[in-house]
């Protein structure tokens, strides 16, 4: 489990940390990854996609693993080496 670490200069993604917090406690065999976003504005918590930086990330230590976000009002369910077919989409 990861957690985004939001400040006034710059963000830290989840996925960053999730991935180090597994590879801390000894786990590299990663199976799905899926990036929530919870906003006072939007009435419900909505799966996200991996922003570039993360989704290199992700490819480059599991990139067989499974990744679950929402495009286009569908749940998507890719590999993480065919997430770059998929436009970066901020929530």
């Amino acid at each position: 489990m990861g957690l985004d670490l939001m400040s006034r200069k710059s963000a830290v993604c989840a996925e960053p940390a999730a991935i180090s917090a597994a590879h801390t406690a000894g786990d590299y065999a990663i199976d799905t990854i899926v990036a929530v976003c919870f906003r006072e504005d939007i009435p419900a918590i909505v799966s996200i996609s991996p922003c570039g930086a993360c989704r290199e990330l992700i490819n480059f230590h599991a990139p067989e693993c499974r990744v679950l976000f929402e495009y286009e009002g569908r749940l998507v369910d890719t590999k993480a080496s065919d997430l770059f077919q998929y436009p970066v989409i901020f929530g």
